[in-house]
């Protein structure tokens, strides 16, 4: 079958590679489509599956994935063959995830799925929810559980900073839960057009004018001018800007970090115990994903704007350069032909 591996630094093939044959616990699934992740890129870039570490050998890849269940082990009870799935990535029990870091990658003709058998592993589709959709759970579960994690409430004015997929899946769960001051940050005006017409109320783009006062134009002022601003989501991971909202951000405003940050970050900690500021980190989807599944299913046409991009499992070139383009949103691969 045909596989996606990473080779090298920047090094990245469509190799053939044996099928995988599952034991009593695991599932096997055809996928049909997954997702380019920013971490993707990163792995790419290092030439190895994790942050900081060597790889040994050609490293698996691909992790925001959707298919059809064709093989089960003997224990397995949860799917039966034939089933539409969602992949949950992350095997706790295992100790390893579906591509960063395991294995085993989704951007594969076929994934062994370990543990298939425990909840929430593999979720099954709604009828008809195209498998595109459908492998949008994993970046959309990344961005409900910031927004869970933000505490963000009616009446709350909250700041997305960068929306690329998972600032953007932010932006879309704050409004489905029913926030009415949202306000999107980006330095690309393609992702903020995006941003909008997913429900965004306002958009700035970055670099241009003063952030403060455009938020307090947008959100009224607090105390000594400052922005009203209750939340910041940092999905940019950009430090400058989170040095700006530590600068800017109000009497106990809050700052949930979702980006992942490659390097450590200087941090302003007397201004932010001189106001009061929380500061919130948020990593992957504990409990989300049924929910995302949900609502994947009833809102697939307005999910088509989250993909910006398709390209066949041999154009993974192609597609890895499109993904990092300022402009893209997410990136898919339809992995079946």
């Amino acid at each position: 079958m045909k596989s996606v591996r990473i080779h090298g630094p920047h090094v990245v093939a469509v190799d053939r590679v044996d099928e995988p044959t599952p034991t009593a616990t695991d599932a096997l699934v055809r996928i049909e489509a997954c997702g380019i992740c920013g971490s993707d890129l990163a792995y790419i870039e290092a030439g190895a599956t994790g942050f900081g570490r060597e790889a040994r050998g050609p490293s698996c890849l691909g992790h925001e994935a959707a298919g059809e269940v064709v093989a089960v082990g003997d224990a397995v009870t949860t799917v039966a063959v034939g089933d539409r799935v969602a992949v949950n990535p992350i095997d706790r029990r295992f100790g390893a995830t579906i591509g960063n870091g395991g294995p085993e990658g989704a951007l594969s003709e076929v994934l062994l799925v370990r543990n298939a058998g425990d909840p929430g592993r593999l979720i099954k589709l709604p009828d008809g929810l195209p498998y595109r959709i459908g492998a949008l759970a994993e970046p959309m579960g990344v961005a409900l559980h910031a927004v869970n994690r933000s505490g963000a409430i009616a009446g709350s004015r909250v700041v997305v900073l960068g929306v690329g997929p998972i600032g953007l899946g932010a932006v879309i769960w704050l409004k489905h839960r029913g926030i009415e001051q949202v306000v999107a940050v980006d330095l690309s005006r393609e992702r903020l057009d995006r941003a909008r017409r997913l429900g965004a109320d306002a958009v700035i783009r970055a670099g241009e004018g003063d952030l403060a006062e455009q938020l307090v134009a947008l959100h009224g002022a607090a105390e000594r001018g400052r922005p009203a601003t209750d939340l910041f989501i940092d999905a940019a991971g950009a430090p400058a800007a989170l040095a700006e909202v530590v600068r800017i951000g109000r009497l106990g405003s809050q700052v949930t970090v979702v980006a992942v940050y490659k390097s450590a970050v200087a941090m302003d900690l007397s201004a932010m115990l001189h106001k009061e500021m929380s500061l919130v980190t948020s990593l992957a989807y504990p409990t989300e994903l049924d929910e995302v599944v949900s609502f994947l299913g009833a809102n697939a046409d307005r999910m088509s704007d989250f993909i910006s991009d398709v390209f066949p499992l041999d154009g993974i070139e192609r597609a890895v350069e499109r993904a990092r383009q300022p402009d893209a949103a997410k990136v898919m691969i339809q992995v079946a032909s």
